[in-house]
């Protein structure tokens, strides 16, 4: 019997989401953007504000596809201890080569499978341990409750804070109540799917993925519109300036941000109109928490943007930073992409029967 091949729309959205994360943390983490000025620097923030919804896009996929599915611990455990393994494996190298120097303290915290050591990992693993009974709540409310509840929670922990400047509920959306929020967004557009909806009935599959497209460069302007006004305004006696100022410098760049929610809507929904099967597509897309494990890693974000050159001026200050940016960013992807494939090979020869077999009779 052949095997089912799975839709690949939304396998592609997660490796495009991840390579802008890379590029996202090139920017932030490499320095890029505060070591340029001028026009560069704000092409840089251009960036950031049109691939914010990198992270957004990954919590929405979960939502909605494990909101009708039962909790694995197995899937639990596979992904903190790929974390782990990273965590423990990198240190081992970078210290056994020299390339860095640990305290004693330092070492057995990192080595120990205690601290999960990457923020995103933590938080959705809280995520998924509570999928179970966010699952519960999603079935048992009806259509009109569960958009009641979203629109709550989104006044609440999207809008508030960022009218408030941070100052009420604060949230930056880097937590489980953002996390929340969004996998109730995705658990909805599963449930209830807005395609299939009368007010798209009549409406072409492109111009449908024209306004969403539409809207989402809309959101991303506004954003980074936000940020101009900020670079030119900020530190105006004038009130009602300072306070735009000081909810752009609050939120901006926040995944709480309710443009960047809608951004992130508009980028998850364009991938739902698209209909494909794709092998190699589909081989790629589960290894993309790899890249994510091996760049960020603490210890390697320390290093890796000198190994590429990302912190020399002929990189940031070059006419081609844009090329030199895409090019890393693809770079590290795909040799990340390649670990996280030897890593898996390995642990299924590990698990493999013929693996035990031949070192039972090697023993014997």
């Amino acid at each position: 019997m052949e095997k089912k091949i799975r839709q690949s729309n939304f396998e592609l959205m997660r490796i495009i989401s991840m390579i802008l994360i890379v590029i996202w943390h090139i920017i932030v983490h490499g320095g890029l953007l505060d070591n340029t000025t001028g026009t560069t620097h704000s092409l840089m923030q251009l960036i950031l504000c049109i691939i914010i919804i990198h992270v957004n896009s990954f919590v929405l996929i979960t939502g909605y596809f494990q909101y009708n599915k039962n909790f694995s611990l197995k899937k639990f455990f596979s992904t903190f201890n790929a974390a782990w393994f990273y965590k423990a494996v990198i240190l081992l190298i970078f210290v056994g080569f020299g390339i860095m120097t640990v305290s004693k303290g330092e070492f057995v915290q990192t080595i120990l499978p205690i601290d999960i050591g990457y923020w995103f990992i933590a938080t959705y693993l809280a995520l998924y341990a509570l999928s179970p009974f966010l699952n519960k709540l999603i079935k048992n409310l009806s259509k009109s409750e569960f958009q009641r509840l979203i629109l709550i929670l989104l006044f609440a922990f999207s809008l508030i804070p960022f009218i408030t400047q941070q100052g009420e509920l604060a949230n930056n959306g880097s937590n489980i109540i953002t996390f929340i929020i969004l996998y109730f967004i995705g658990a909805y557009l599963a449930k209830y799917p807005i395609t299939k909806e009368n007010i798209l009935s009549r409406i072409s599959n492109a111009k449908y993925r024209f306004i969403l497209l539409s809207i989402f460069i809309l959101m991303a302007t506004i954003n980074f519109a936000g940020w101009m006004f900020y670079n030119n305004f900020s530190g105006s006696s004038n009130s009602l300036v300072s306070y735009l100022c000081g909810i752009q410098n609050a939120s901006g760049l926040a995944y709480s941000n309710p443009f960047v929610i809608i951004q992130s809507i508009c980028y998850f929904l364009l991938f739902s109109t698209f209909n494909f099967k794709n092998k190699f597509i589909n081989s790629i897309s589960p290894l993309v928490f790899g890249v994510y494990l091996i760049h960020d890693n603490r210890m390697m974000r320390s290093q890796i943007y000198d190994w590429f050159g990302v912190t020399s001026p002929e990189f940031y200050a070059s006419n081609k930073v844009i090329l030199y940016l895409l090019l890393t960013g693809i770079i590290i992807f795909t040799a990340c992409i390649i670990i996280e494939f030897i890593r898996n090979k390995a642990l299924k020869l590990l698990k493999s029967q013929q693996f035990i077999h031949f070192h039972k009779r090697k023993i014997e």
